[in-house]
């Protein structure tokens, strides 16, 4: 791992380690993820009890919340995460050959996605989105592990 990666992803975990509440950790996860990845979007996603999405964290770039989130990303990317328990990467979703029919991915023109899931006691319990709806090839594998 590069050097300047990991001592960034050392100095995330020791400020999420003094974070007591979900809410601001959630927040500052996705702002740091955005920043390490170069996303535009980012998103923090939990399942309900009932199996519905809570969309926690709704992040665009200049750090505002987007107004109704659960219309702004692709749920097929989000939805196989989460059912899969694997990592989605994708670097031209408009021409992946799984979601590139997808309605979301082109209604909202989404070029760069990725999506980890997020797991507790072996259970995935949701995910991390984030996307890059202007640049293919945004993300790489290389970016996952940190996220």
């Amino acid at each position: 791992m590069d050097p300047d990666l990991l001592e960034n992803v050392l100095n995330i975990s020791r400020h999420m380690a003094q974070i007591r509440n979900l809410s601001p950790l959630l927040d500052y996860v996705v702002d740091e993820a955005m920043k390490l990845v170069g996303a535009e979007r980012g998103f923090v996603v939990l399942v309900e009890p009932d199996g519905s999405l809570d969309f926690r964290v709704k992040r665009s770039l200049d750090g505002t919340d987007i107004p109704d989130a659960e219309f702004q990303i692709s749920k097929s990317v989000l939805n196989q995460c989460i059912k899969t328990g694997e990592p989605q990467l994708l670097y031209d979703a408009m021409n992946s050959p799984e979601f590139g029919g997808a309605r979301s991915v082109m209604d909202l023109q989404l070029r760069s996605i990725m999506c980890v899931p997020l797991t507790s006691r072996g259970k995935n319990i949701g995910a991390i989105y984030v996307e890059n709806r202007t640049v293919k090839a945004r993300f790489d594998k290389k970016d996952l592990p940190p996220l």
